[in-house]
């Protein structure tokens, strides 16, 4: 200590610290606390003061690693245990470590092909022959083939036809018309066909028979009308057959002079029984021919005419007839209308009338007739004339016609419609 000198000791004191962290890092390190860059492992200390910093550095070089992967469908990187479904480039760090992977996504396929085969079948796919059947799988890349295969035996069979025409092979659908051997394949099968072809006949027999019919063509006895076949062979015989039941009919027939029969067309002039036979009836004619009998009459009547014969009344002109039986009367009528005249006569003393020649001397009412005609006369008969000597004065009026005179004369006066001279 110096006299009189006064030191003054202004002191601080600060804990000590140690801090020491521990780094790894990838090829260099830069540590901050002094801000040095280290390249090597190694256990750095910094002091500063009072505090001690100590770096425990683990240096560790980089690495880098890429991986090339093609997938199906998706991949999972072990890496990372991330799974991608998408191609691409993907990185995964993992402390110096710095992996990349090229991934390559294909989408599978799957195809299945169903195989039928006779016997053996070799896979295109992988070139194995098969003998058995059964489901066989193949795996290319992200392609898998499946072939579900069925292995059949061969079968040879052939059959032998005849047939009339036309066969249709039941193997194949196809008609033949020639006899051949034909081939159908069908699968593993094949089917041989040995054939012979035939060509069909045919004949129809049409016949009509009364009441039965033995066919000798089977010998078969029908009752019955019908259609009816009968094949041997490719021979087809057919019977079109009219079964007709007898039939018996009589007929009673009375003409005159001759009968003309409708069942033969026969014209027969003499009484007797007849038969026609057509087909399975039998017409039996009972005939009586009575020989025939004409009488024709005139008549003339007036207005009208009542024929006795048939009771029948004509009004009218005309032939006419009536058969009773064989006997045929004829009545050949002139009808005349019916006149009536009336003539009014007077007359002196006597009249002559010419519708009928005769001389009437007394007035009266005379009727003649000729045929339909009446003539009718109204007669007045007058005696001779009266003859009158008068002497008057002045005039005179006279009674006989009414007429005054008053001069002399000789007058006449004629009473009577037909004015005929005076009497």
């Amino acid at each position: 200590m110096t006299a009189c000198s006064t030191e003054t000791l202004v002191l601080t004191i600060t804990p000590s610290t140690n801090i020491t962290t521990t780094i790894s890092a990838c090829d260099t390190y830069n540590w901050a606390v002094n801000n040095t860059t280290y390249t090597q492992s190694g256990t750095y200390t910094s002091v500063t003061a009072c505090s001690t910093e100590t770096l425990v550095l683990t240096i560790t070089p980089s690495t880098n690693n890429t991986t090339t992967i093609s997938a199906c469908d998706t991949y999972t990187w072990s890496e990372n245990g991330t799974t991608y479904t998408q191609s691409g480039t993907y990185t995964s760090v993992t402390a110096c470590s710095t992996e990349t992977l090229v991934l390559t996504i294909t989408p599978s396929t799957n195809n299945t092909t169903t195989i039928s085969a006779c016997d053996t079948y070799t896979w295109s796919e992988n070139g194995t022959t098969y003998t058995q059947s059964g489901t066989y799988t193949s795996v290319i890349g992200c392609n898998t083939e499946t072939l579900v295969l069925t292995i059949t035996p061969s079968t040879n069979n052939t059959t032998t036809i005849s047939a009339c025409d036309t066969y249709a092979w039941s193997e194949n659908g196809t008609t033949y018309t020639q006899s051949g051997t034909y081939t159908s394949v069908t699968g593993c099968s094949t089917e041989t066909l040995v054939l012979t072809i035939t060509p069909s006949t045919n004949n129809t027999a049409t016949i009509s028979a009364c009441d039965t019919y033995t066919w000798s063509e089977n010998g078969t006895t029908y009752t019955q009308s019908g259609t009816y076949t009968s094949v041997i062979g490719c021979n087809t015989e057919t019977l079109v057959l009219t079964i007709t039941p007898s039939t018996n009919n009589t007929t009673t027939i009375s003409a005159c002079d001759t009968y003309t029969w409708s069942e033969n067309g026969t014209t027969y002039t003499q009484s007797g029984t007849y038969t026609s036979v057509t087909a399975c009836s039998t017409e039996t004619l009972v005939l009586t021919i009575t020989p025939s009998t004409n009488n024709t009459t005139t008549i003339s009547a007036c207005d009208t005419y009542n024929w006795a014969v048939n009771n029948t009344t004509y009004a009218q002109s005309g032939t006419y007839t009536s058969v009773t039986g064989c006997n045929t009367e004829t009545l050949v009528l002139t009808i005349t209308p019916s006149t009536n005249t009336t003539t009014t006569e007077t007359a002196c003393d006597s009249y002559t009338w010419s519708a009928n020649g005769t001389t009437y001397t007394q007035s009266g009412t005379y009727t003649s007739v000729t045929g339909c005609s009446t003539e009718t006369l109204v007669l007045t008969i007058t005696q001779r004339q009266q003859h009158y000597d008068i002497g008057a004065c002045d005039t005179y009026t006279w009674s006989e016609n009414g007429t005054t005179y008053t001069q002399s004369g000789t007058y006449t006066s004629v009473t009577g419609a037909a004015r005929r001279p005076w009497c």
